[in-house]
């Protein structure tokens, strides 16, 4: 992504996703995730992964 001649937000506003997957080493779910992160600043995701953690964490706590 350094490597790019343009930014993914431009390139996401001009050519869709379709632009993003041309992208070499980009596919539909990596599309997807930088499309989700440009338009709203946040990756569903990871803040689910987030969750998950915090969750496990604090229950071990408990169990100690």
């Amino acid at each position: 992504m350094a490597t790019l001649d343009r930014p993914v937000d431009e390139i996401l506003a001009h050519e869709g996703r379709a632009g993003l997957i041309a992208l070499p080493t980009i596919g539909v779910a990596i599309a997807g995730a930088i499309a989700e992160m440009v338009t709203t600043g946040h990756w569903s995701q990871l803040e689910r992964l987030r969750g998950i953690w915090r969750r496990r964490r604090c229950s071990a706590r408990f169990l100690e």
